[in-house]
């Protein structure tokens, strides 16, 4: 298994996955079913295991937890789905840039301490 997906399984292991009713306008629907899907999950479980170096994802945070939102679809299965994605594009740009500074523990102060991280949109 790659490095990557061997993250986001670690990081959906250790997930909270909630339901709540959606609050876009999209019909009756929206507010009689809890159809928008939060993922949320430690920080701490996006490290990359051969050095102890967590990747900074660009995603929304609250605390020591990473939050992914989505309320695009119409059903909570659809959104968990679209949560899943979102975190897998997240661990595969924070991977991108980490390969990009090279490896070691002057890569992780450059990673972080660079101010290049931008916030990922809310889906």
């Amino acid at each position: 298994m790659s490095a990557i997906k061997e993250i986001v399984q670690r990081c959906l292991k250790g997930a909270v996955f909630t339901a709540h009713r959606s609050s876009a306008p999209g019909g009756q629907n929206v507010n009689m079913s809890n159809s928008r899907a939060t993922l949320r999950f430690p920080r701490h479980l996006s490290t990359i295991t051969d050095t102890d170096t967590v990747l900074p994802l660009d995603l929304r945070s609250a605390g020591c937890d990473y939050v992914i939102v989505s309320q695009r679809e119409r059903c909570f299965e659809g959104n968990k789905r679209r949560c899943e994605e979102e975190l897998e594009e997240a661990v595969t740009r924070a991977w991108g840039r980490w390969e990009a500074v090279g490896r070691g523990p002057t890569a992780e102060k450059r990673l972080v301490g660079g101010g290049t991280m931008s916030r990922a949109p809310r889906i």
